[in-house]
């Protein structure tokens, strides 16, 4: 009965077995069965925690190298993407704003002055104020699928966006100051000044392949003119 009464009394299993089970009845060369017990739970726990451990860590770095990898491709694809996009913007910008009949007057009544003067370096290119505005207009333009759909190339976009408009002011000021750019940019250019409806893609033609009006003809240009100028 007393027995029993301890059974119930008892807070957790250990003390029901010790309860149970009288320490006195093992000799001392023998382990009692509680401290086994916790012994050889703790050996078992830490036998299937290690493995368990290792898989874990092994797949957190899998993972991290995963989406390293992933974030490298997806910045690659954005600035492919940016690449297309600020090519497009260059010749719809230049076809339909800056030449007549035109969208936006202001811009084509200042890029008449350039086709006047090519080589004036006031009317060359836009101020630092107008590239500002075009650049923020066109990563905002990016900025709201890419969170709507969660594409996350931003980045790779705003990248390549600002590397092709630092890249095409350069290439234009050094077509028309007479420093050095490859022969076939130089020829591609002047050839638009020679026939403002063709090529109007600065430097890389691929709008210009794409929709027609790449001159396939450069004989327009003189080869040694190196400012535009006849």
């Amino acid at each position: 009965m007393g027995q029993s009464l301890g059974l119930r009394a008892a807070d957790s299993y250990s003390d029901r077995v010790r309860l149970a089970i009288p320490t006195q009845s093992f000799p001392a060369n023998h382990e009692h069965p509680t401290r086994m017990h916790y012994e050889h739970s703790s050996r078992r726990l830490r036998l299937v925690l290690k493995p368990a451990a290792l898989s874990y860590r092994r797949r957190h770095l899998s993972q991290g190298l995963r989406a390293s990898g992933g974030g490298q491709m997806r910045f690659l694809v954005g600035f492919l993407a940016g690449l297309i996009w600020s090519n497009w913007i260059e010749y719809a910008y230049h076809r339909w704003a800056m030449h007549w009949p035109s969208l936006y007057q202001a811009a084509a009544m200042r890029h008449a002055l350039h086709h006047s003067a090519p080589s004036d370096p006031e009317h060359i290119t836009m101020n630092i104020g107008f590239w500002t505005a075009i650049f923020i207009t066109n990563v905002l333009l990016f900025a709201v699928p890419d969170q709507l759909l969660h594409l996350r190339i931003l980045a790779g976009v705003s990248a390549s966006f600002l590397t092709y408009m630092v890249m095409g002011i350069k290439v234009h000021l050094r077509i028309h100051d007479g420093r050095w750019v490859p022969d076939g940019w130089r020829a591609h250019h002047l050839s638009h000044h020679a026939r403002p409806l063709k090529n109007f893609n600065i430097f890389l033609p691929v709008f210009d392949w794409l929709l027609g009006s790449k001159n396939r003809s450069l004989r327009a240009a003189s080869p040694t003119s190196k400012t535009g100028l006849r």
